[in-house]
């Protein structure tokens, strides 16, 4: 929705941008013509009070602020007593064990539902040493935070940084600190992994430098490109941003947006192609059967097979 001012609102808040903005030529301007007005020369008559008003009109803008500051305060102030508490000992809060020293932000007045949590020290949280501030996401149903040290998640190696895991601890993010093996993917260290609950399939972004081998296809993926696997390690998709090929079953496809039902692959063919006896040009959306190779022209809306 746009706002809407008037045209006076508009220049007084111009007006008062502009004086804080400068304060370091309008306060000195301010206290010179307070001085002004109140110690002049008898002679300056009323210039004297034009002063005084002027320099209340510099003021104004500071004290402006001044007040919006405190009120914003205040509202911090009582924002904190309703919501947040700080442990004066260690403690087991909604099932999180937290140190004395913790600061818990919470969703309600109530103190049932936590929002984050500020940790004093190293603090395990569902087995995983977290540092720093986690926060709890309701949507997502994940804790998100700093990893301390390199540790196993689910047996998945993860580095020391940001991750994300569920409610009952499994892993939904994080970045390998060594290569792993998912079903029949060699995931090299460095790789990004991320559990898409809605579908329950991981997704696997690929390090520039590293290529990973997909038996499925008798090839090689090149880096950078993300491919999605299914929780059984069915490949369910590729996708890439930097126009990468890829060769299945002889044709050279763009890795931009490659999909797979358990039987075919769709995409577009990265040059051109002969298709059908005819020769179709790069773009062109083909069906790869994965069982013995034939190629196809693909239906529309092949992007929504699966």
């Amino acid at each position: 929705m746009r706002l809407e001012l008037p045209l006076w609102a508009l220049l007084l808040f111009s007006f008062a941008s502009f004086v804080v903005s400068h304060w370091i030529f309008t306060v000195p301007a301010g206290i010179g013509l307070a001085v002004l007005g109140w110690r002049g020369a008898p002679w300056l008559g009323s210039f004297r009070w034009l002063a005084f008003g002027a320099s209340a009109l510099l003021a104004m803008p500071f004290v402006l602020a001044a007040f919006f500051a405190v009120r914003d305060e205040i509202n911090a102030a009582t924002a904190r007593a309703k919501y947040l508490r700080t442990l004066e000992r260690d403690e087991t809060v909604t099932g999180l064990p937290l140190y004395a020293g913790t600061r818990i932000w919470f969703a309600d007045e109530a103190h049932t539902t936590i929002r984050s949590v500020e940790l004093p020290r190293l603090t395990t949280i569902l087995e995983v040493p977290f540092t720093g501030t986690v926060v709890w996401s309701e949507t997502v149903e994940t804790w998100a935070g700093m990893l301390d040290a390199d540790h196993s998640i689910g047996g998945w190696p993860c580095r020391r940084g940001w991750i994300e895991i569920g409610r009952d601890g499994t892993l939904r993010r994080c970045e390998l600190a060594s290569a792993h093996r998912f079903f029949d993917y060699e995931l090299p260290a460095d790789t990004k992994v991320s559990l898409l609950a809605a579908n329950n399939a991981w997704n696997f972004s690929i390090p520039q430098d590293k290529g990973l081998a997909i038996k499925a296809l008798s090839a090689t993926a090149p880096g950078g490109i993300s491919l999605q696997v299914s929780g059984e390690g069915r490949l369910k998709a590729i996708h890439s941003g930097t126009g990468q090929t890829i060769v299945v079953h002889g044709v050279r496809l763009n890795s931009m947006n490659v999909r797979f039902s358990e039987q075919a692959a769709f995409g577009e063919a990265a040059e051109p192609f002969v298709v059908a006896g005819e020769q179709q040009p790069a773009g062109t959306a083909v069906k790869i059967d994965l069982l013995d190779g034939t190629v196809s022209l693909a239906g529309p809306k092949w992007w929504l097979s699966e």
